[in-house]
This record gives structure tokens, sequence and C-alpha cells, in this order.
């Protein structure tokens, strides 16, 4: 992860979430993203996907370069899987198959670690 993607993403966790991040944090965050501890909504290509992250409390969904093993950016709360299912309800969204919930309508939120 270069400086200025790092840098990149502290701005948007910031400005998007209110969340101050050091750049090790943030490295923390792709090892976890790396290693499978974190929920693939999207494809954007073969390396490029869009993952849901639990930090601190909070699902962050994060545009992640699997090959080069960073995050590219945080994308803002109106995209997060929340905002998406609760738009679904209402019928205004598609969702990707790996975001429709089981069970009783309510995605499980055990699997992103969040109570």
């Amino acid at each position: 992860m270069t400086v200025a993607q790092r840098h990149h993403t502290q701005q948007r966790l910031a400005e998007r979430y209110g969340l101050d991040v050091s750049a090790a944090q943030i490295f923390q965050m792709a090892k976890r993203i790396a290693h499978g501890h974190a929920i693939l909504i999207a494809r954007q290509s073969k390396d490029v996907g869009h993952w849901l992250l639990a930090h601190e409390g909070r699902a962050i969904r994060f545009v992640f370069d699997r090959r080069r093993r960073s995050i590219l950016t945080a994308l803002p709360p109106e995209d997060s899987a929340e905002y998406l299912l609760s738009r679904r309800s209402q019928g205004n969204v598609a969702l990707p198959l790996s975001l429709i919930p089981a069970g009783d309508g309510h995605r499980e939120a055990a699997s992103l670690g969040c109570p």
C-alpha cells in the first residue's frame, strides 16, 4: 500500500465514518481482509472487490485489491450493507447474492463480528 493510498483511506474513514485511524490500523484492516476476516460483497474486477469489514463495532465497506493486498478506499455509509438492505426492503435496489439475508431476513451480525 502506497503512502498516497493510505492517506486517501485515512481521509475517507475520517470523512465518511468519523474514524481517526493510524497507518498501522489500516495495515491491520487490510491484513484482516486478505486473511478472510471480511465478507466479499461484490467483485469490481478480477483483483478488486468490495468487502465488508467490522471495525470498532461498525461494518465498513472497503474496496480492496487482493493482488496488491491493499485497501484502495472506504466507501460511504450510504453504500453499506445495512443501507442496501433497507433500500431492498423498499424495492429500490438489487443486491448481490452475498448480501441477501438468510432465515428471518436479517444477516447474521456475528459473521461480521458486530454486536
